[in-house]
This record gives C-alpha cells, structure tokens and sequence, in this order.
C-alpha cells in the first residue's frame, strides 16, 4: 500500500475515532445529567417530607396543654471510633439504570413520608388520648 493509499484510510480512522469519542463524551455528559436530576428530586422530596413531618409535629405540639420534656442526645466523633474506611466498588456509568433509579429513590421517599406522617398522626392520636382532649 502506497502513501497515497493509506492517507485516506488514515483519515477514516481518525474520523472514526473522533465520532466514537463524541458519542462517549456525550453519553456520559447525559448520564450525569440524569443522576444529578435524580438526585435533586430526591433531595427536593427528601425536604418535603421533613417540612410535612416537622410541621405536623410541631401542630401536636401547640395542641397539647403542657411542655414535652427535651432530650439531647450525646454526640459521637466517628473518627475516635476506628471505623474501617469502606472503599466503595467503581461503578460503570455507562450501563447505569437512571430511570429505575429514579423511580425507585422517589418512591422510597414517598412511602417514608407516608409511614411518618402515619407515625406523627398515631402519635398524636394517642396523646389527645392520654391528655383526654
């Protein structure tokens, strides 16, 4: 094969190579996108739930004719415990499930607001029980 032959096929390649590598860059910048959306949803039901269960549980405060009595709770340094550092597996970005993750993270979320928001209420039910309101 002469040099005259070979400058196409060299430039197919290249180009090739070039489309192949777009197609990479652009699969990742995609992937990250969807796992940072998925993130931001969770995040923003994650909040929601805490603003719904911190106001319900603030309204069976102000129902109630006396003072709930304060706990602090004793703080811990994770580092003074010697906890073995956990080296997570590297995950193929590439072959992520992004949609089912999704899913799967709100309605894990979902179903925690509903079971706390069951709680609060239980636990109000059986406070105006108690105090006989």
């Amino acid at each position: 094969m002469t040099s005259k032959e070979y400058a196409p096929a060299k430039k197919v390649a290249a180009a090739a190579k070039a489309t192949t590598s777009k197609a990479a860059n652009s699969a990742k910048a995609t992937t990250s996108k969807a796992a940072n959306s998925a993130k931001a949803t969770t995040s923003k039901a994650a909040n929601s739930a805490k603003a719904t269960t911190s106001k319900a549980a603030n309204s069976a405060k102000a129902s109630l004719p006396f003072d709930l009595p304060k706990f602090e709770l004793p703080k811990f340094d994770l580092a003074k415990l010697g906890l073995p550092k956990v080296h997570l597996p590297k995950v193929d970005v590439l072959n992520l499930n992004l949609s089912a993750m999704a899913t799967s993270a709100r309605t894990r979320v979902e179903t925690t607001t509903t079971d706390v928001r069951n709680s609060v209420n239980h636990g109000v039910t059986l406070l105006r029980e108690v105090v006989g309101i």
